[in-house]
């Protein structure tokens, strides 16, 4: 279809927006005569994924999704107006409607641009007062930022982190869902979607295992008998223990805020990555928070359950719920981003 270089333009940049897992799961219902985009869950393409139009993952993705168009049209001083569809939290979408499609310039603005993900180990070198400020200092609707960089606030949310990952590494939908998203081969990379394995910082000998486990049965043998759970979930906590700062975006509830907690994270995400931080989200105790809100643990995992309760409200000192972890400091090396799908699979015409 025949798509206006505005539109296209603005298409590319929310693009750009992280998704869980690089998975992409939105789709751009274009109206040409209206300047419009209406962006939401891509129930053809995406139908049966384990994160749907109704998690709290896909919510965190579209509220960044919006932060991205809303730079790019304040960017290019474009007059629009966006509306929320959230009367069913289930099937939250938005639309952005532009007022003209006349001069506008079409690039794309350099901070989404530069914007990425470091999975790999981090200089231990302290970040200015100045950048944490700005950064704890972004928020929308009750959601906000709490910055931890001392060593004992760091080392309480790493064994939470800990905690969760054993929960994690023990559930076999959550593993399934790793290797469907994992991308191993040259071919597969090729695909743009999921995540390089390139990306990801991996010991000697990881990808190897990584292979290894990836049947269910051998990770539930290993589980069982050498407690290779626990092995995994230390590497997990140990990134975040050896970090410089450590960002938590929360908020009062763990659905009616997620839209809003994806703008913040990518508002501070933004701001980070062009001052030359690195950052690696974390999404593995929000994940098993959610489980425990919806009450769909494993029976064998709701021990871990007061544990994680109790320690997320010591950290932040009440009941608001972490919307995202994200582990922040200044990088050690280049990484490789991310690619993303071509437009032919992500547009739709109105």
């Amino acid at each position: 279809m025949e798509i206006s270089g505005l539109l296209r333009a603005y298409i590319q940049s929310v693009q750009l927006a992280p998704t869980a897992d690089n998975s992409q799961p939105i789709c751009y219902t274009v109206n040409n005569r209206e300047h419009s985009i209406l962006s939401g869950f891509d129930r053809d393409r995406c139908a049966g994924f384990f994160l749907g139009s109704d998690s709290h993952a896909y919510q965190i993705s579209l509220g960044a999704n919006l932060e991205n168009g809303l730079r790019f049209c304040h960017h290019h001083n474009l007059a629009n107006r966006y509306e929320v569809y959230d009367k069913d939290i289930n099937n939250l979408s938005y639309k952005i409607t532009f007022n003209n499609d006349t001069e506008a310039e079409n690039d794309i603005p350099t901070e989404i641009l530069g914007r990425h993900t470091n999975r790999w180990p981090y200089k231990l070198d302290a970040i200015s007062e100045e950048l944490l400020t700005v950064c704890s200092s972004f928020a929308e609707g009750d959601v906000s930022i709490t910055i931890l960089t001392q060593p004992d606030d760091r080392k309480q949310l790493a064994a939470l982190i800990g905690l969760a990952s054993e929960m994690r590494f023990q559930t076999p939908e959550i593993h399934n869902w790793l290797y469907e998203t994992l991308r191993m081969t040259p071919t597969e990379v090729a695909g743009n979607d999921g995540l390089d394995i390139k990306t990801i910082a991996l010991p000697p000998g990881g990808k190897l295992l990584l292979s290894f486990i990836k049947d269910w049965k051998r990770m539930s043998f290993l589980n069982h008998y050498f407690g290779m759970y626990k092995m995994m979930a230390k590497i997990e906590a140990q990134a975040i223990l050896a970090a410089p700062a450590i960002a938590i975006v929360h908020g009062g509830h763990y659905r009616r805020d997620a839209f809003d907690g994806g703008r913040v994270m990518e508002r501070l995400w933004l701001h980070a990555n062009s001052n030359g931080l690195a950052v690696h989200p974390y999404y593995v105790l929000t994940d098993q928070l959610v489980r425990m809100s919806e009450q769909t643990l494993m029976e064998k995992l709701k021990p871990y359950e007061s544990k994680l309760n109790q320690g997320i409200q010591k950290i932040l000192d009440s009941d608001r719920f972490p919307h995202m972890v994200l582990r922040v400091g200044y990088p050690k090396r280049e990484v490789i981003k991310s690619k993303r799908l071509s437009m032919d699979l992500v547009v739709k015409s109105a």
